[in-house]
């Protein structure tokens, strides 16, 4: 298992790196559509996308932080076996 743990390393940064990505996305569009709504959006449109991209970067946030936890957990077992 210690062999997977550059790669678990890699992935939570990546996938958090993601989460953020989606979070500033979400609030681009909702700020575009809360300043300049193109024609047939509401508000409330922009509220949802919003709410979406966060709820989207909060699920890979979360599960980019597994991965480093699942990490130190697999190293630690590692490093007390031997």
């Amino acid at each position: 298992m210690r062999k997977y743990i550059g790669f678990l390393k890699i992935s939570s940064i990546v996938v958090k790196i993601l989460a953020w990505i989606f979070l500033c996305l979400g609030i681009l569009t909702g700020v575009f559509v809360f300043y300049r709504p193109p024609p047939g959006y509401t508000w409330i449109s922009g509220a949802f996308a919003f709410g979406v991209y966060s709820f989207i970067a909060f699920l890979f946030y979360l599960f980019g932080t597994l991965l480093s936890v699942v990490a130190k957990i697999i190293n630690k077992i590692e490093t007390s076996d031997s």
